[in-house]
């Protein structure tokens, strides 16, 4: 096709660019107005279809009379742009009245808004000047420990490092965290970390129990400790400087009940039975006999004490009681012994005896007569009680009988010998010399049998 007739082929002439073919058809542009296939209302020799059209109404801008522009920037408001498709141009939208914080021509309900508060977020704070307000970072996972919508990176942090300052242990609640305080001169003798009116301080003196002296190291201050005393120092202190403490009760000596005065606490005196009372306590206060006054009571000591007197027999002075071995029930060896008593001149057995024993002392412990001697051995409402077998003396007037503590009436019953019995023992024999009567008796001794 040669629309010009001028000899060249139209595919030729727009190939060569010697015709222009805005539109695209295949038709230089100049025959699409020579035969009117095109409009040019300007007319300028360009088709209205190339030209701007930027509503898109077909006919070109610079054919419109007078089209609305309300910044006079030369481009119809209806191709400005219009972010919220409400028929106003942003910028006629912004002239109006409608807010643009960031001066973007662009009003803010249309700018990015991560917190949806209708405040743009390029017109939100943004502390560290990084380009993303501080909402969107916290919003997008930036620690921000005390809620207040900045990034901890910007809050207050007078230690610079770790929790801003609003985070950090406020211990009283002054609204000054610790470690600010102690940096800004609050006192923390222990270096821990928190003011000194913060730590605890039993004796409420204004210094830390961790900063005052603590001699056991017990983490309790000496001034805490007790002090039984009152002489100013802990009762452990007074200990570890020396102070007798013989029981090991913490307490110094001086400080323990002591019942005679002597500055040996009770707890350290000796406690023969174990019962938890020291001997000199029991005695003085009459809880247990002590008949010497040697401060033991006499249910732990074995002791022996002679009374009444014996009388004259056919052979001599009379016959004397005494004994061997122990008085101590767990060893169990006691013997019994006489002499003293009638002899035998031709070398035979002497005269036959009985020991026994019961609970009391006649007469006040001076007996009464009875044959040619005194009896001083009663059973106080219990009757007396016998060793059993009798004895022979032998022919010089001497006996010897061992007593079995687990047998006979020493083992069992009223006449039982056990540690702490008291009992009264004598020798009654034949005598078939005397005068006036054939038998008489020694004299007596009271045993304190001990365990």
């Amino acid at each position: 096709v040669d629309c010009d007739i001028n000899g060249v082929s139209d595919q030729c002439e727009i190939a060569d660019g010697t015709h222009l073919d805005c539109n695209g058809n295949g038709v230089p542009d100049d025959c699409d107005l020579w035969f009117s296939s095109s409009v040019d209302c300007q007319p300028n020799g360009i088709p209205d279809e190339c030209e701007q059209d930027c509503d898109g109404d077909g006919v070109p801008d610079d054919c419109v009379p007078l089209p609305p522009d309300c910044d006079a920037d030369g481009t119809p408001n209806a191709c400005d742009p219009d972010c919220n498709n409400n028929g106003t141009s942003d910028v006629c939208e912004v002239l109006g009245g409608a807010s643009d914080c960031d001066a973007n021509g662009v009003p803010d309900d249309c700018d990015p808004d991560c917190d949806a508060d209708g405040n743009p977020d390029a017109c939100d704070p943004d502390c560290n000047g990084n380009a993303i307000s501080d909402v969107c970072e916290v919003l997008g996972g930036a620690p921000d420990c005390n809620g207040n919508g900045v990034p901890d990176e910007c809050d207050p942090n007078c230690d610079e490092s770790g929790p801003p300052d609003a985070c950090d242990p406020d211990c009283n609640g002054n609204g000054i965290s610790d470690v600010c305080e102690i940096l800004g001169g609050a006192a923390d003798c222990d270096a821990n970390g928190t003011p000194d009116d913060c730590d605890p301080d039993c004796d409420s003196d204004s210094t830390p129990d961790a900063c005052e002296s603590d001699c056991n190291a017990d983490g309790t201050p000496d001034d805490c400790e007790p002090d039984c005393d009152g002489n100013g120092v802990s009762d452990v202190c007074d200990i570890l400087s020396g102070a007798p403490d013989c029981d090991g009760n913490g307490l110094p000596d001086t400080c323990d009940p002591d019942c005679n005065a002597d500055d040996t606490p009770d707890a350290c005196d000796p406690d023969c039975n174990e019962n938890g009372i020291s001997d000199v306590c029991e005695t003085l206060d009459g809880a247990s006999e002590d008949v010497n006054s040697n401060s033991i009571p006499d249910e732990c000591e074995c002791l022996a004490s002679w009374y009444c007197s014996t009388s004259p027999n056919s052979s001599g002075p009379g016959v004397l009681i005494d004994y061997e071995g122990s008085l101590s029930v767990s060893l169990n060896n006691l013997s019994l012994k006489v002499s003293g008593g009638p002899t035998n001149s031709s070398g035979g057995n002497g005269q036959p005896g009985l020991f026994y024993y019961g609970s009391t002392q006649i007469n006040g412990g001076n007996g009464v007569p009875f044959g040619n001697g005194l009896r001083c051995v009663g059973g106080g409402g219990q009757p007396t009680f016998r060793v059993e077998p009798p004895v022979f003396m032998s022919s010089s007037g001497e006996a010897t009988r061992w007593i079995d503590l687990t047998s006979g009436p020493m083992g069992s019953g009223p006449g039982q010998i056990q540690a702490g019995s008291v009992f009264n023992f004598q020798f009654w024999y034949r005598d078939p010399q005397g005068v006036p009567f054939s038998f008489n008796f020694s004299d007596a001794v009271q045993f304190t049998f001990c365990p």
